[in-house]
C-alpha cells in the first residue's frame, strides 16, 4: 500500500511485477495514477444510507438508532457534511469521545460552516487536508479555485466561471480539468463543473469578501437571463444559479443589478413556476426599491410580486401588496399602473366569487 502519493516518479520503483501482487496506491492527483498506468478508482461521496451506516459503525446502534431524534439527527449529520467520507469520520470520532455529546447537538453545531471545516481529531482534520491540496497548486490554480467559491457548490459552465475570472473560456475550461484530475472539481453530465460544497465552503475563505467576484457573477447571469428568457433548456440546469445572482447583487448593495435580475427573470420564474425563486427575489426587490428610495420601482416590484400570489391563491398577500402599489400610482399620476393593479384586483374579486 502506498499512501498519499504526490510524485509517480518516486512511487515507479516501488510498484510490485508479476502476478503474485498488487499495489494499491492512493493519490489526490489522477495523473499520477494515470501515469503510473494504474486503474483509477474515484472515491465517491457517501450515500445517505452509507453515511449512517459509518455512524452506527463508529458509534454502535444504541447510540444512533435507540432514539427518533437522535436516528434524524444522524441522516442531519450526513446531509450537512454533504456526505464527505472524511468529514462524516471525523464528526462520529468527535461523537465517540464525547460520550455525553448528542448527534442532535453535533448536527447543530455543524450548521455553522466554520465548525464544519474545523472538523478535527487526533491527526485527521478537514481543513488540514483542503489545506493540503492548496498548497500544492500554483497561483493561477488558486486564483480560479477560489473564485468557485461564488457558486455555492452548484453546477457551473465553463462560460460562468471564466466570466468571473475573467478569463478565457479555453484557459478556464484547461484549468478546469487539472483541478478535476487533483479531485478538487468534479464533472457533471456533459457540459458542467461542481465543487463538492465543503470545498466551496473552503474556498469561500481563500476567496473573502470579494465583491468583484461576486458582482462579475451576477453580471454574467444577468446577460444569460436576458438572452434566455423563454428558453426552458437553457434556464433549467441554471435555476439555483440565477437566484444566487440575485442574492450576490443585493449582498455586495448593487441595487441596480437586483432589480435588473427580477426584471429579466419574473417572466420565467412565473412562466415556469419558480414561485419560491419569485418570492425570494422580490422581497429583495422589496427592498432594493426602498434602498433606492424609488417609488416606481416598489410600485413594479409589488405589482409583479402580487401577481405571483395570485397564481398561489394567497389573495390576502398578493391585495395588500396592489392596495399600496396603486396608492403610488395614483400619486404619480400613472394610469397604465393604475389600470394594471385593479386589473390583479378584479382577479382577485373574481376568483374570491364576488362578480358584482
Amino acid at each position: 500500500v502506498l499512501d498519499n502519493v504526490d510524485d509517480a516518479a518516486e512511487a515507479r520503483p516501488l510498484l510490485q511485477h508479476g502476478t503474485r501482487g498488487a499495489v494499491l496506491l492512493t493519490t489526490r492527483n489522477l495523473d499520477i495514477a494515470a501515469a503510473l498506468n494504474a486503474h483509477a478508482y474515484v472515491v465517491p461521496e457517501l450515500s445517505a444510507a452509507s453515511s449512517r451506516a459509518l455512524l452506527v459503525e463508529i458509534l454502535g446502534e444504541p447510540r444512533v438508532l435507540s432514539h427518533p431524534e437522535e436516528a434524524a439527527a444522524a441522516e442531519q449529520i450526513g446531509g450537512l457534511l454533504h456526505h464527505l467520507p472524511l468529514a462524516v469520520e471525523i464528526a462520529a470520532q468527535r461523537l465517540k469521545s464525547r460520550a455525553r455529546m448528542t448527534l442532535a447537538a453535533m448536527a447543530q453545531r455543524l450548521q455553522d460552516e466554520h465548525q464544519r471545516l474545523g472538523l478535527a481529531i487526533s491527526d485527521s482534520a478537514v481543513r488540514a487536508s483542503f489545506e493540503v491540496s492548496w498548497d500544492a497548486l500554483d497561483e493561477e490554480l488558486q486564483f480560479l479555485f477560489a473564485r468557485l467559491a461564488v457558486f455555492g457548490g452548484r453546477p457551473f459552465t465553463v462560460q460562468a466561471i471564466a466570466a468571473v475570472a475573467d478569463w478565457n473560456e479555453y484557459l478556464a475550461e484547461d484549468d478546469l480539468y487539472t483541478l478535476t484530475t487533483l479531485s478538487l472539481v468534479q464533472e457533471v453530465g456533459q457540459t458542467r463543473f461542481r465543487q463538492h460544497p465543503l470545498l466551496a465552503d473552503f474556498a469561500a475563505e481563500k476567496l473573502g469578501d470579494n465583491d468583484e467576484a461576486n458582482g462579475r457573477m451576477a453580471r454574467y447571469y444577468l446577460q444569460f437571463a436576458q438572452e434566455n428568457q423563454e428558453v426552458f433548456e437553457a434556464l433549467e440546469p441554471e435555476w439555483e444559479n440565477l437566484l444566487a445572482a440575485v442574492q450576490a447583487a443585493h449582498q455586495e448593495r448593487e441595487w441596480q443589478l437586483v432589480l435588473d435580475l427580477t426584471e429579466a427573470l419574473g417572466g420565467s420564474w412565473f412562466r415556469y413556476g419558480r414561485y419560491h425563486d419569485a418570492n425570494t427575489a422580490y422581497a429583495l426587490a422589496e427592498t432594493t426599491a426602498g434602498k433606492l428610495d424609488s417609488e416606481e420601482d416598489l410600485a413594479h416590484t409589488l405589482l409583479n410580486w402580487a401577481e405571483v400570489a395570485i397564481e398561489q391563491s394567497n389573495y390576502d398577500e398578493a391585495w395588500g401588496r396592489l392596495e399600496t402599489a396603486v396608492n403610488i400610482y395614483y400619486r404619480r399620476e400613472n394610469g397604465t399602473g393604475i389600470a394594471k393593479t385593479h386589473y390583479f384586483q378584479g382577479c382577485i374579486l373574481f376568483d374570491q366569487g364576488h362578480y358584482k
